[in-house]
């Protein structure tokens, strides 16, 4: 296989000279495969949104159709807002900080799916330690999933790879993908578990208080 290969620092600059052609075997994971692991993760995050629809339904002690409605129109961030707010009025205290605890760790994982979601392809090569003879012949390849943050020095560290926060929190394998995938399952189980289990505090109206 041949690739054009240009370095990300010249295309960066408005450089348009190519290098040298890069032959490469063929990748680890194809393009199927890669695919197919999105596909995995999306079905899981679909369990999760179900789960979530669920707890909003309790949590606004309505009927599931009436909430989904209510669901779908806001978004995910005021989605979480409004069931903390809920829950403060309608949870013991325990449930409450468990609830916080869901909505925490369904915050990061929205972040995570909006990036994987948004993200593109791209095949990676690694090449021999320099000098590289020629015709160049990349070691290995394989597919990566990019999303590209939009601070400069995030991008910069994102492509020359020697930031490896950086790496983590912008670039999915598809062996990665799948360990989300199971992430996010696991927490859609437990969100569902514990819309299933709270029990509801009687609605608690404020009332003016005599001076």
């Amino acid at each position: 296989m041949k690739f054009d290969a240009r370095s990300y620092e010249s295309i960066l600059k408005g450089d348009t000279m190519e290098n040298d052609p890069i032959s490469f075997p063929e990748p680890s994971t194809t393009e199927e495969q890669c695919d197919y692991t999105l596909g995995v993760y999306m079905r899981c995050w679909g369990e999760l949104e179900i789960t979530q629809q669920l707890l909003f339904a309790k949590l606004l002690e309505t009927d599931i159709t009436s909430a989904s409605i209510v669901f779908s129109a806001l978004d995910q961030r005021k989605l979480r807002d409004v069931s903390l707010q809920l829950g403060k009025t309608r949870l013991q205290q325990k449930h409450y900080n468990d609830l916080e605890k869901l909505i925490k760790r369904c915050a990061n994982a929205a972040t995570k799916r909006n990036r994987i979601v948004h993200g593109f392809w791209q095949l990676k090569l690694v090449m021999g330690p320099s000098p590289n003879p020629k015709p160049l012949m990349a070691q290995s390849a394989h597919w990566e999933r990019i999303y590209n943050p939009l601070d400069r020095d995030e991008l910069y560290a994102l492509r020359s790879g020697k930031d490896k926060s950086v790496v983590e929190k912008y670039c999915f394998t598809p062996e990665r993908l799948i360990d989300f995938a199971k992430d996010v399952r696991l927490l859609a189980n437990e969100v569902g578990k514990f819309a299933k289990e709270i029990v509801l505090l009687p609605v608690s109206i404020p009332r003016p208080i005599d001076l």
